[in-house]
């Protein structure tokens, strides 16, 4: 049976057709790579979008926040060396 195998299945991988899948032409290159636009593109910054009083303790509240892990985590490793 393996022998029956082994004669038949060159055979049938020969017969798969050719694909240009993966290939990159021109056409195929222009859309996935547009021009580059005429203008350069904006970047927000704090004073490019509309004001947003509501969450303005947002601003604050994170870095008070990320400084206070910082120092728990400094008094943690600073004691741990000492106990």
């Amino acid at each position: 049976m393996s022998c029956v195998a082994g004669f038949a299945l060159p055979a049938l991988a020969a017969e798969q057709p050719i694909t240009n899948v993966g290939t990159l032409d021109e056409t195929s290159a222009k859309e996935a790579f547009p021009a580059k636009p005429p203008y350069p593109a904006r970047k927000f910054n704090r004073w490019s979008v509309a004001p947003q009083p509501a969450f303005a303790w947002c601003e604050n509240i994170s870095a008070y926040a990320i400084g206070g892990v910082a120092a728990f985590w400094l008094i943690e490793r600073s004691l741990s060396f000492v106990a």
